[in-house]
């Protein structure tokens, strides 16, 4: 995260701004299918109802929010107050985009997971977070349950729609911190992709992306 030399009176703008936020509407609704054949689906806020549900409490408390692409690939969003002071993140699109319409969806996602994220809007159903995580929920429901023995488990697959739940991503991030700071205090080698890997079924656009979330998460909660 960048920021400017000052950011005290934009931290209590975003304060108030975030106490007179009513969180969007979740208007829109995805299906998901898994590689184990279960389906389950999610609502979520898509970023046109995240943006209006932000317009009036950002003029209310001089702040406003610009989203840039840039050069490598990566959507910059920059949180703005009157006063001159400014926050700004970068994350990262996937790349395998092969048409105009992917690579627009590919926009449009990042831009409203790095919105969402700036601001501290809430903008899906946080029982997705369970599925992202690993727990069961009464909406993923498998055609069939691999049997588990005592050297192996079931994986759970890691979507971009995961990626796109800032619950889901918290939750993921926690726990992987967790892993590295276990590891480091046992001197002994971390790797979030090997972590990841071990864990969940992920495809390398997909890793990318959830290295840069991590990364993000580290440092704007000051995490070393």
């Amino acid at each position: 995260m960048d920021k400017s030399e000052e950011i005290d009176k934009l931290a209590i703008a975003l304060a108030k701004f975030q106490g007179s936020l009513e969180q969007p509407s979740l208007n829109s609704e995805v299906e998901v299918e898994t590689k184990t054949g279960g389906k389950y689906k999610f609502k979520y806020a898509d970023l046109s109802e995240c943006k209006r549900a932000a317009k009036q409490p950002l003029a209310e408390n001089e702040l406003a929010v610009c989203q840039l692409i840039e050069d490598d690939y990566s959507i910059r969003t920059i949180l703005l107050h009157s006063s001159g002071q400014w926050i700004s993140s970068k994350v990262r699109m996937p790349s395998n985009t092969a048409n105009a319409q992917s690579i627009g969806s590919a926009i449009t996602y990042a831009k409203r997971y790095a919105f969402c994220a700036i601001l501290g809007i809430v903008a899906d159903d946080d029982e997705d977070a369970n599925i992202a995580s690993g727990n069961t929920t009464q909406k993923e429901q498998p055609k069939e349950q691999p049997k588990k023995t005592a050297n192996s488990r079931v994986k759970k697959e890691l979507t971009r729609d995961h990626l796109n739940n800032e619950s889901a991503m918290k939750s993921i991030s926690e726990w992987l911190y967790n892993k590295e700071k276990i590891a480091k205090e046992a001197n002994q080698p971390f790797s979030v992709e090997s972590v990841i890997n071990n864990a969940y079924i992920i495809g390398k656009v997909e890793m990318d992306s959830f290295v840069e979330i991590y990364n993000n998460y580290k440092i704007n909660n000051n995490l070393s």
